[in-house]
């Protein structure tokens, strides 16, 4: 639901669709994953760390979509760089130890309770939707419903469309590298294919039309019909 509330930010408010967004969250997770094995790092620092490297990954990604207005080619360069992303961790074995995963990553809480995982996350769940509300209610969200409706329309109305381009995508993929981080050091294993796969990007998607797309609940509800239907 967290996941998909940013992606649908970026693509329901704004109208700039990024079909490499799995990009996102699986950087936050192995860069804090690869933090915390190689240097000790408590988790708790890691998961922000990997959300900032992600939120500076996200603001690389946006860089094609300011010179790309047509909405073919925007998905066509995202989807790119979110395979881009999944082909250096596949083959960037040294580190990545690519398909054979990450393995024996730190966990949250050592006594291994998942009842504190999913409080944990119950919080961050709240904190994304309060987010999202806030900024869809803010001249932000103003900007951004200009921009979906015509990009050279809010330019002629002084919006600066670039900027909040990139802006929207370092919220964005922040969101999605916080998260990405708290996904691995809840199942504590990580592969290429379990988060930068094309598999992802598909069921965000899916899950923000079965809910509604350009809303706040409706990316929750799609995601939970999703899930629930997929177990």
């Amino acid at each position: 639901a967290c996941i998909t509330s940013a992606w649908n930010l970026i693509a329901g408010y704004a109208g700039v669709f990024n079909f490499g967004f799995q990009a996102l969250f699986g950087s936050g997770a192995y860069i804090s994953a690869l933090l915390s094995l190689n240097f000790n790092l408590s988790p708790w620092l890691t998961i922000w760390i990997g959300a900032l490297a992600a939120m500076c990954i996200g603001a690389v990604v946006a860089i094609p979509s300011l010179k790309l207005k047509q909405l073919p080619y925007i998905c066509i360069a995202t989807m790119c760089l979110g395979e881009i992303v999944r082909l250096v961790a596949a083959n960037f074995t040294s580190v990545t130890r690519g398909e054979m995963g990450l393995t024996s990553i730190p966990g949250l809480f050592q006594d291994g309770n998942r009842v504190s995982y999913y409080y944990v996350m119950l919080i961050l769940f709240i904190i994304v939707l309060c987010v999202v509300m806030l900024i869809v209610n803010s001249p932000l969200g103003m900007s951004l419903s200009a921009m979906k409706g015509s990009q050279e329309a809010s330019e002629s109305l002084g919006i600066n469309v670039p900027g909040t381009k990139v802006k929207i995508y370092m919220i964005g993929a922040f969101i999605a590298g916080v998260i990405g981080g708290f996904y691995a050091h809840y199942l504590c294993i990580l592969t290429p294919t379990s988060v930068l796969s094309s598999t992802l990007m598909t069921s965000y998607v899916a899950m923000s039309l079965i809910g509604g797309i350009g809303t706040i609940v409706g990316p929750v509800i799609g995601s939970f019909v999703v899930t629930i239907g997929l177990e």
